[in-house]
């Protein structure tokens, strides 16, 4: 494994090829729900006449802190990931498991390669992960049925108080009922401004 001052250093080269190589890496970006799987994949190219005769890849996510880490090397992913490398197709992949939210990053595959006893090697462009929180529908169905209890209960409760009043009203004697329909009234406006209209006619019946 290379220092990280050096794996740093190379991977903000704005190029990705050298002399007659280069490497590819697939996807560019993902947008995944947490518990989903991804597989990402590079593969490594030589025009005619460059022969690699050996490689080996290494793959790193960039951390918070700017430091490449490799991913072997990471507690959060032991047992989530697997690694891959055909040597007749000159490729490789990277394969996560139930992936989490704080496996969202920029993943790079490193190429080490061999040609004409030169050893050299190349990183891709990166894939950049982005792992989203798993909103379920269980979720959606409670808060939506609360919002219907609580729109349920409001009505019974207006409901009750209209009933209330108008026992009230019918229990009291004919010398009461014109005070008491005028109060009703004033706080039927104040309370439910769509029965305002009804007052006056009320208010005639009485008389």
């Amino acid at each position: 494994m290379l220092p990280n001052e050096f794996l740093f250093a190379v991977i903000h080269l704005s190029a990705f090829v050298s002399g007659h190589i280069c490497v590819e890496q697939q996807p560019t970006i993902v947008h995944l729900t947490e518990g989903e799987n991804v597989t990402l994949s590079c593969h490594i190219r030589a025009d005619e006449g460059e022969k690699i005769s050996k490689f080996r890849v290494e793959w790193y996510i960039e951390g918070a802190d700017g430091q490449l880490h490799e991913v072997g090397n990471l507690s959060q992913l032991r047992g989530r990931l697997h690694e891959k490398a055909n040597s007749n197709q000159q490729s490789a992949s990277l394969s996560l498991s139930s992936l989490k939210l704080n496996d969202t990053g920029k993943y790079f595959c490193n190429f080490i390669y061999q040609i004409d006893q030169k050893i050299l090697q190349l990183y891709a462009n990166g894939t950049s992960l982005i792992v989203q929180e798993e909103v379920t529908t269980e979720t959606t169905i409670l808060s939506t049925t609360n919002n219907a209890g609580n729109n349920t209960d409001a009505d019974t409760e207006n409901n009750v108080t209209e009933n209330v009043l108008l026992t009230f009203l019918l229990s009291l004697p004919l010398s009461l009922k014109f005070v008491a329909t005028v109060f009703i009234c004033f706080y039927t406006l104040f309370s439910y401004t769509s029965t305002f209209i009804s007052c006056p006619g009320l208010l005639r019946n009485v008389r």
